[in-house]
């Protein structure tokens, strides 16, 4: 279930939020897909909340702040609450276009940098089309392995064609003499 301001996003209520869920025998997967009218909506860098419930209790996950434009995608990470003992050594990020090829792109592999005092690593996927909804996955390694891909999805913003060109245009006037020597 999936939660901004900690009120419930209903499926369907309006074209901007889109939840799409799949469940599996083992696990369940659901995305948030979020998709602004640009010149109405201007709220929807927002915190948004993902609660998922099961006969174990509840877990809430937390989206972080993420911006797109028409080629890239800036993201923050919050770190796996249970990291299995082993410290996270790198994300990786596999990627595909919905409705392009089978085949995922990537792996895409963030390394960890230590000197962050944050906590909360900053990433940036760059070579998007424009106007293209991505599927993303996103997961932690360790030196024992890799943890269960946290998936995502996104809608690069529009292309627009480029503004005209100015350009400056210097004249210089240059004067031929010719001098006939008999």
């Amino acid at each position: 279930t999936w939660y901004r301001r900690g009120e419930q996003i209903l499926n369907g209520q309006n074209s901007t939020f889109v939840i799409i869920s799949y469940d599996y025998w083992d696990y369940s997967q659901s995305w948030l897909q979020i998709t602004p009218c640009l010149y109405t909506e201007h709220f929807i860098y927002d915190d948004y909340v993902c609660k998922a419930t099961n006969i174990k209790g509840t877990n809430e996950s937390k989206l972080e702040s993420y911006s797109v434009t028409q080629s890239t995608i800036f993201f923050n990470v919050s770190p796996p609450i249970n990291t299995g003992g082993m410290a996270t050594l790198a994300y990786e990020l596999t990627y595909r276009a919905f409705g392009g090829p089978e085949g995922w792109y990537g792996p895409v592999t963030y390394p960890l940098d230590g000197s962050r005092s944050s906590g909360k690593p900053k990433f940036e996927l760059t070579g998007l089309l424009g106007d293209t909804n991505y599927q993303l996955k996103l997961l932690a390694r360790s030196i024992v392995g890799q943890g269960i891909p946290y998936s995502f999805s996104i809608t690069t913003a529009s292309s627009t064609r480029p503004g005209p060109v100015e350009a400056g245009f210097n004249v210089f006037l240059l004067e031929f003499a010719q001098w006939n020597l008999r």
